[in-house]
């Protein structure tokens, strides 16, 4: 006989998105529910209002330590989300070496669009009103990263699609792809907990005429791990316009059919990039 899985406990933290596409809870976010120090986050668009089509971003925590708590709510209403694209989903990360929770959010080949806390709320989540007061602005950019030129603010923060988070050890790695469905590659860059700000790691997968399809990243012992399919590329006209949006629509041209093999990246490859890039145990700088 096979394993079963025993339902616990069931909440609804609201009504889902009126949209045409799944924009909240889908399979590619990294993550929608994360779990740190006996409490859980999780991140979702909830409605404006009865009537309008905008959307808020809200984030919500509840203790599990003991036993599941009730989950507290918290909505940034300084934002609003308009776009019916099923691309533009939440993700949300904690950072374990100073408390901070991480928030990216409504990208399709998009500036990056960021939120964190204060330190503290995830380490000393008793000691922090769930409030939106705890949070950063929306910011178009990393905190700390200053650099121009080839890896400027201008390059590496235009055309966010999917970020993701993972925790490692102390610290945090944010990864998104840069670039258009079928020619777009994925970058990294880790946060400290240390310095509070983000540096840049390094272009990890790279498309020439395609590009990779993560289905997720992960980390353990020092390495981290992902694993994926790759799309090819068709040309259409208007690619080249950097005002055209044809690329946002849901199928086609470079939709899901153009997706080819499974593909695990072994974490030995890393070492090809930068040291630190492969052994996060170790004290090299990034």
């Amino acid at each position: 006989m096979g394993s079963h899985l025993k339902l616990l406990a069931k909440s609804e933290l609201a009504l889902d998105a009126r949209r045409e596409h799944r924009i909240n809870a889908n399979s590619f976010q990294q993550d929608a529910l994360t779990t740190f120090n006996g409490w859980q986050y999780t991140c979702f668009y909830t409605h404006k209002d009865a009537t309008s089509n905008a959307l808020f971003v809200s984030l919500a925590r509840r203790p599990i330590r003991d036993s599941l708590g009730s989950w507290e709510t918290l909505t940034f209403e300084d934002y609003e989300q308009t776009a019916d694209d099923g691309h533009n989903t939440i993700s949300i990360g904690v950072c374990a070496g100073d408390g901070t929770i991480h928030v990216s959010f409504d990208h399709h080949c998009d500036p990056l669009r960021y939120r964190m806390s204060i330190p503290g709320v995830a380490t000393k989540p008793e000691a922090h009103e769930w409030k939106t007061s705890l949070f950063s602005p929306t910011h178009n950019q990393l905190p700390g990263y200053t650099r121009t030129g080839q890896l400027g603010v201008e390059k590496l923060f235009l055309e966010t699609t999917y970020p993701r988070f993972i925790r490692i050890d102390d610290d945090l790695l944010l990864s998104y792809r840069i670039g258009i469905a079928g020619a777009g590659s994925d970058h990294l860059f880790r946060y400290s907990s240390k310095d509070q700000s983000y540096s840049y790691v390094g272009q990890f997968l790279t498309g020439v005429n395609n590009n990779p399809y993560i289905n997720g990243i992960s980390y353990a012992n020092g390495r981290i791990h992902v694993s994926g399919t790759y799309r090819g590329f068709v040309w259409y006209e208007g690619v080249d316009d950097p005002e055209a949006r044809t690329h946002t629509v849901q199928a086609g041209p470079n939709g899901p059919e153009n997706n080819h093999n499974v593909r695990k990246t072994p974490a030995c490859l890393w070492t090809g990039i930068a040291k630190s890039s492969a052994d996060f145990g170790s004290s090299s700088s990034m």
